[in-house]
Formats: structure tokens, sequence, C-alpha cells
């Protein structure tokens, strides 16, 4: 009975084995996922808050983003151009899938990618501080990483 147990566990290692050894990983469901560059990832926050139109915060994890603030009344108070509102089409305060490529910034929203946004990244190293430009409706915004 024990040898029968043996070759049991046997064959079934040697099923299994192979079964690992012939998957694709490189096809995989979470190959084609694309992620955000390292140096975008954390806390962004407008960086004149003071003096500018319109105001946010965005936190870049590994794969999503969230926006908070650039709401519709920032528009209305400042007597601004909505078509210079940043984000101003994407869904505020919850996690979405979103990665970078290229320069630009693909976010997941109502179930789709929707077109990428341009960027800049640059930081003064002397100060060790880090901005992030994007451009709305003519309008740069530029946020600093906190």
């Amino acid at each position: 009975m024990y040898n029968k147990k043996l070759i049991f566990f046997i064959f079934l290692f040697a099923i299994l084995s192979l079964f690992f050894v012939s998957c694709d990983f490189e096809s995989g469901p979470l190959s084609d996922h694309k992620f955000f560059d390292y140096d975008l990832q954390g806390i962004w926050v407008t960086n004149d808050s003071s003096n500018s139109k319109y105001y946010g915060k965005m936190i870049i994890t590994y794969n999503t983003i969230t926006i908070t603030g650039y709401g519709e009344t920032q528009t209305l108070m400042f007597e601004g151009d909505d078509a210079e509102r940043p984000f101003k089409d994407f869904t505020k305060r919850v996690a979405l899938l979103g990665y970078s490529e290229d320069g630009h910034i693909f976010i997941n929203d109502g179930g789709l990618f929707q077109e990428g946004i341009p960027y800049t990244l640059w930081g003064d190293h002397s100060l060790s501080k880090q901005f992030l430009r994007f451009s709305f409706g003519g309008r740069q915004e530029t946020l600093e990483k906190q």
C-alpha cells in the first residue's frame, strides 16, 4: 500500500511539473498590464495653490491614479475656462487603473483607457524636489511631489 501512494504522488508531481513547465507566463493576463514609472509614483499636489485657478492632488501607485480636487466649482469661483480645468473629465476620489508610457499617462475611466495625457517630469536635485507638468486647454498645471 505504501508503494501505491508513493507511485501516485510521483505521478501527480510529474504531471504538475509538466503542466508548470508548459505554461507560457509571458502571455498571461498580467504580462500585458503596464504600470506607472517609478518616478511618477507618490503624492502630487498643485505647486502653488495660492496662485492657481485650479488646485488638486493625485496619488499614483504602481498601477492606479486617484485624482482629488479640480472640481467644477473651481471654474465658477475663479471665472475660469472649464477647458483649462485639469483632469475635468475623470472620475474623482476613486483609484482608477492607469499606466505611463512614452511621456504620456493613460487612465482607465468608465472601463476604457482614455487618450494619453502628455507630461513632463523634472526635478531640482539641490532642493530634493520633483515636479510634474501637464497642459490642459493651453494652460499648464504643475504639481509637486510630496
